[in-house]
């Protein structure tokens, strides 16, 4: 018989329990964690799969959670990914550069600014390219602070002003800006952002111009940061045969896998982070 000490230090006959029952309570807890973890390894193999193998711990804990209903912690999903061998996309180390010299013509109105209180107060924007077997493609995003999705991109053959004109004309049509607040649009000093139709673009909608230390790449990391994870997750890990074919896959990336997961947090939401995302999903096509 095993005995269980009372609060005053006695033996308490009734809290008395055989050591069999014990053992026999310890084996059909042991064989209940090995089958649970042996369903859970079974759905995060399939949500590997369906993910094209970049979701990380991070993003299958929140899976399971919000999408499956499972009460499971961080530290687990890292045990039983590690026994299946899956694994995301892991980031790369960056050499910074020293920071150059600032513009005294354009304000620097987000210095290292990661985020907004509201939608619509600040947007970041910059300009990437890709390799494809017809030769080379432009892609502009615009990408708003307050929720982290990126609100508008646009692809081109060419690297040209007309890009990020269009980006930010398709950004303020899906935007509903109505409270009149103005808008930072924050950018680096490329030539097409220098340039007079992007000036008189930004006029034309009230926009105000933003600009980071010249030749300084961290000013502008939070854009930056969209290709980054782009790149890792799907242009590193294909081939593009044509243009039209990496303009459709980056515009089922952006609308099935960044969009939707870029706010999908292990803690609370920021209110109305949902709301936002449904309305730029709503008829989002590039």
């Amino acid at each position: 018989m095993a005995s269980v000490l009372s609060r005053g230090g006695n033996v308490s006959d009734v809290a008395c329990v055989p050591e069999q029952v014990l053992r026999l309570a310890t084996t059909r807890s042991r064989v209940a964690a090995v089958r649970s973890d042996r369903r859970l390894l079974v759905l995060s193999r399939s949500l590997h799969q369906e993910g094209n193998g970049i979701l990380g711990s991070r993003r299958m804990c929140v899976r399971l959670r919000q999408d499956h209903g499972e009460s499971i912690g961080i530290r687990r999903v890292r045990r039983l990914m590690r026994s299946a061998g899956l694994s995301g996309v892991p980031k790369k180390r960056r050499v910074y550069r020293k920071p150059g010299r600032i513009d005294q013509n354009v304000p620097d109105l987000l210095p290292r600014e990661c985020s907004a209180q509201q939608p619509n107060r600040a947007w970041v924007t910059d300009i990437t390219e890709f390799r494809t077997g017809a030769g080379k493609l432009y892609l502009c995003v615009i990408k708003d602070l307050y929720d982290g999705t990126v609100v508008s991109w646009k692809t081109q053959s060419r690297l040209t002003a007309d890009l990020v004109v269009s980006t930010v004309n398709w950004a303020v049509e899906k935007s509903s800006r109505q409270d009149g607040k103005p808008t930072i649009l924050h950018s680096d000093h490329g030539s097409q952002y220098t340039s007079n139709a992007y000036r008189k673009c930004l006029q034309h909608y009230g926009l105000r111009m933003s600009m980071g230390r010249v030749r300084t790449c961290a000013d502008n990391a939070s854009a930056e940061s969209v290709f980054a994870q782009l790149k890792r997750e799907l242009v590193h890990r294909c081939r593009f045969r044509t243009r039209q074919e990496a303009t459709e896959r980056i515009n089922q990336y952006f609308l099935n896998i960044y969009n939707p997961w870029r706010r999908m947090p292990i803690s609370t939401p920021k209110p109305n982070t949902k709301e936002a995302l449904n309305e730029r999903t709503n008829g989002a096509v590039c």
